[in-house]
């Protein structure tokens, strides 16, 4: 009896083995796939899969399958080297389609960096602004402009939205008062993390904010004739041909 006893739990040992060895290569493809698919350095590898090992031993993220699980841990290697992969696209790339997830990830990532006892790390405006005009090839100049309207949008005024979306707003804004003129069609063809009538929106709310520090900026001191001309004559309906017309303006 003790020796078929002995039989079967080997058998179960081994059964447990097998399953734990295809769901390892299972999640070290899916790993390895989104690498390929991202163009993210082989080097990393190992990092996500601790990352993902540790985790996946946590009992509060019993209830999380392992592409959502795989989803934050590559968002949190995207932060921790500063690759800028939005969340939207690694999403995307391990086909989650949880509904409200992408709207919860700051949540989530907090609840998986305080299990793993790991410093939460968050993309500043700056960092935003920084990478978004290295990416389309704007000058230090409209960089610094960007950086100067998105914290001064952030410090002033309430701007619903992500960093990332108040920096692609503000970049919007600032290259098109330097003369470089980007429409948003362009911004939604460089970035796939906020839908064109999104970005309308924002570029709504944020021209609202705009006007009212020009008004407090125009008590201080003398606009530009581009910040005059905006001031009195921006109409969102015309948003891309309004700057258009700065062409014929001089700062």
């Amino acid at each position: 009896m003790t020796c078929i006893m002995a039989e079967i739990l080997t058998k179960n040992a081994k059964t447990i083995e097998k399953i734990h060895k295809i769901h390892k290569n299972k999640v070290e493809k899916k790993i390895t796939d989104l690498f390929i698919r991202l163009q993210i350095c082989p080097i990393y590898f190992n990092r996500v899969l601790e990352l993902f090992n540790k985790i996946r031993k946590k009992h509060e993220f019993n209830y999380a399958n392992d592409r959502i699980l795989l989803a934050v841990c590559f968002y949190r290697l995207n932060l921790e080297e500063k690759l800028y992969i939005s969340l939207k696209t690694i999403k995307h790339q391990l086909k989650i389609i949880t509904s409200g997830f992408l709207s919860n990830h700051l949540r989530l990532y907090d609840k998986f960096c305080k299990a793993l006892n790991l410093k939460p790390i968050h993309y500043s405006l700056n960092d935003h602004v920084k990478n978004i005009c290295d990416l389309i090839g704007l000058d230090n100049k409209i960089q610094k402009k960007a950086v100067n309207l998105a914290n001064m949008i952030n410090k002033n005024f309430l701007l619903p939205g992500e960093y990332r979306t108040c920096a692609i707003t503000s970049i919007y804004f600032a290259s098109n008062f330097a003369g470089e003129l980007i429409s948003v069609d362009q911004f939604d063809f460089y970035f796939d993390l906020i839908a064109v009538s999104v970005m309308y929106e924002k570029i709504k709310i944020f021209a609202k904010c705009m006007k009212e520090y020009f008004i407090r900026k125009a008590q201080k001191k003398g606009l530009s004739n581009r910040e005059m001309y905006f001031l009195e004559n921006f109409t969102i309906m015309d948003r891309d041909d309004f700057f258009r017309k700065f062409q014929s303006l001089k700062n």
